[in-house]
């Protein structure tokens, strides 16, 4: 996987390095085994976070998608049957995607590149929710005792993702997809080890997904030795013409050279060259218009959402606006929110059960004899902006789950 390409490279560096310089290579130590992680993976699939992501997947695999085609071909696809066709976006654009898009809303790249490829196929399926086969590194920490950082080997995870987009803004979309990105369990590694290690009934079948989308990161980086370089030649194919394939589209993102680079991989028995082009340049402008109100967006200032406080599971977009807008009303400045400790949680339930009961209070109380008041003020204040606790309020009734909120000033 590309993972693995950068541990070769990274290996291979070092050695080139140490020789031109007349020094033994050190090379940093071995991973744990490929066999070490399928243990770690069976052992997982045993677990009670596991069974708790079922429903989650189970919803998503019970998504029946029917993307438009152009010919009716019921037959199999294989490798030789697909066609390639490549769209870039130019290089000061894919710097604003890579570095500043992502101040307005606190994204990441791929936040981005999936909110456009929902509104795309929305635009062009007309359904409301787009149901994509997203591929991930895979090399997920489920294991304390199991460190892949460094294996060489396959470990690539392909989960289904089920994006609702309306009708609505830029900026709604690009929260909606983001915080629906946030919700899936455990970067989406649970649903491989249901369905192909605990062989999950309700899991079985062919992919649920006709879309396939990957990105693979930035290339340019992946050496740091001047003297290596990703070549122009041609590997050859990597898999066979006969190997057979289930998604009637598949795209392939990464930067090389500056620039982001979108490989549309589409069965010539479902899809004419024509339609894919239009499909990948719709794609294309969808991508620069998100990028340009991320952009314009940031001038004003970040926007938050429910993931960043850790209550994107709890709260949707529309409930945080109203609480914001209840302090914008108040005259309140937040600086964070967070879900309380169970601590927190009881403390806080006694109080409401019990009111005017304060056995959860400590008074002391004394008297300060021809006081500094603009010091003794300006101590307080000092605290005031040292502990964010002192700072703090608590709602209940605002949320369903209390938090805490913390203000920028009392």
């Amino acid at each position: 996987d590309g993972v693995s390409w950068r541990i070769l490279l990274e290996d291979l560096e070092e050695l080139l390095t140490s020789l031109s310089h007349g020094v033994p290579a050190i090379l940093q130590g071995k991973s744990s085994s490929y066999r070490q992680w399928y243990n770690a993976l069976r052992e997982y699939g045993q677990s009670d976070q596991l069974q708790q992501q079922l429903p989650h997947w189970e919803k998503a695999g019970s998504y029946k998608s029917h993307i438009p085609v152009d010919t009716g071909a019921d037959e199999a696809v294989c490798i030789k049957d697909t066609i390639v066709h490549t769209v870039e976006m130019p290089a000061d654009q894919t710097r604003s995607l890579l570095q500043e898009a992502s101040h307005a809303y606190h994204t990441r790249v791929d936040d981005l590149l999936l909110c456009a490829l929902a509104l795309t196929i929305r635009a062009w399926s007309k359904a409301e929710e787009v149901l994509i086969g997203l591929e991930g590194h895979g090399r997920e920490a489920i294991a304390k005792d199991v460190d892949i950082s460094r294996t060489v080997g396959w470990f690539t995870s392909l989960y289904p993702v089920l994006l609702h987009v309306g009708n609505t803004s830029d900026g709604a979309a690009i929260r909606q997809v983001k915080e629906q990105l946030r919700n899936v369990p455990a970067k989406g590694i649970g649903y491989g080890v249901l369905k192909y290690i605990n062989r999950q009934l309700s899991l079985q079948g062919s992919a649920p997904w006709e879309i396939v989308f990957n990105y693979l990161g930035q290339l340019d980086n992946i050496t740091k030795n001047k003297g290596l370089a990703i070549a122009d030649e041609s590997p050859g194919a990597g898999i066979n013409g006969e190997h057979r394939v289930y998604e009637k589209l598949s795209v392939n993102s990464f930067v090389l050279n500056g620039k982001l680079i979108l490989n549309w991989t589409y069965s010539s028995k479902h899809y004419h060259e024509q339609t894919i082009r239009e499909l990948a340049s719709a794609y294309l402008n969808q991508l620069q218009s998100l990028v340009a109100h991320c952009l314009e967006q940031a001038k004003y200032g970040s926007i938050y959402t429910p993931s960043d406080y850790g209550l994107g599971s709890v709260i949707s977009c529309e409930e945080l606006d109203n609480f914001w807008e209840g302090c914008r009303k108040a005259g309140r400045s937040v600086s964070s929110l967070c879900r309380l400790s169970g601590l927190q949680q009881g403390i806080l339930f006694h109080s409401i059960y019990a009111e005017g009961v304060s056995v959860y209070i400590n008074q002391l109380g004394c008297y300060l004899t021809h006081p500094d008041i603009a010091m003794f003020t300006q101590s307080w204040q000092y605290v005031l902006r040292r502990h964010s606790i002192l700072r703090s309020g608590f709602y209940y009734e605002s949320f369903s789950v209390p938090v805490q909120c913390v203000y920028t000033d009392v």
